[in-house]
């Protein structure tokens, strides 16, 4: 029996047996939580819908629960689930489905139920990807204290993960024209949850630009750009966070002697990114004034 033991986003094991532990939960945002389902004994809710106890005492079978929010054609979504017990067992899967996932379908067997048809895509905690009935290779095992992340862009139409805020890539191409819901399934018994934060943002040319310019690691240091990645986009740098140690100062000189390195279609690239960043900085501290 495969038990995932690593992969903790902190060192709070005994606080996470007392439900205690609340590191990375420091972003404030909760645009959605659990869906009660009053006939459900397999899923029992607490703490304002934000933490899930599956199969409480004992599993018969597979539990789900999804979030209250339909996912939308043209808006990017990101949420953050902690897992507060060790894992165990046949399996726990972290990701979406549409309105059609029967969510007791598999209440008597032990099985994965996200990924296990065509209407919905998960990570499962030994590391696979599932949809259609088929598992992939994909990332790490998560287990207790992990944090998983889930980034779905409704408007590009693709699902990627996170683990402990790390990026794993692009997991899947999902289809843009349908209603979707986050959703989370266990079969293991008194297994326990918390969704840690959910945000969500309208498709728009600022988060498109931020989006590009996220690989650039020249601009990270600039006040405006590190404010905003600090504060709510910092799953765009995720793949680019290194110790201090390992990364050269960005200052202006050195920032200057990059664009003069570059070749001529590269000097331009950079500088019209200066320009962006300038725009939005200067934007954003307007809104500051006036607002």
């Amino acid at each position: 029996m495969m038990d995932a033991t690593t992969s903790s986003f902190c060192d709070c094991e005994s606080d996470l047996d007392n439900v205690k532990c609340h590191c990375g939960e420091e972003f404030d945002a909760n645009e959605w939580w659990w869906e009660h389902a009053p006939c459900d004994s397999t899923v029992r809710l607490s703490c304002n819908e934000r933490e899930v106890l599956f199969n409480p005492v004992y599993s018969v079978g597979t539990a789900a629960v999804r979030g209250t929010m339909p996912l939308i054609q043209g808006r990017q979504y990101l949420w953050e689930i902690k897992m507060l017990s060790s894992i165990h067992g046949t399996d726990v899967v972290v990701g979406i489905g549409t309105a059609h996932v029967d969510l007791a379908a598999h209440s008597r067997k032990f099985i994965a139920l996200l990924g296990n048809d065509a209407e919905s895509w998960g990570y499962s905690y030994k590391g696979d990807i599932i949809h259609g009935g088929s598992r992939e290779p994909y990332g790490p095992t998560f287990g207790k204290g992990s944090i998983v992340g889930v980034h779905l862009n409704m408007w590009t139409g693709t699902l990627e993960f996170y683990l402990n805020r790390q990026r794993l890539g692009v997991a899947f191409k999902i289809p843009k024209n349908q209603i979707l819901f986050p959703m989370i399934c266990s079969t293991m018994g008194n297994s326990a949850v918390r969704l840690v934060t959910t945000m969500s943002w309208a498709a728009s040319l600022e988060l498109t630009c931020l989006q590009s310019i996220s690989s650039m690691p020249s601009l990270s240091d600039i006040p405006g750009l590190k404010a905003i990645w600090g504060r709510t986009f910092w799953w765009q740098q995720a793949t680019e966070i290194k110790k201090k140690s390992e990364e050269p100062q960005s200052t202006e000189a050195n920032y200057e002697l990059e664009i003069i390195s570059s070749g001529e279609e590269e000097q331009e690239k950079i500088l019209r990114t200066r320009k962006v960043v300038r725009s939005i900085t200067r934007r954003r501290q307007y809104a500051k004034l006036y607002y």
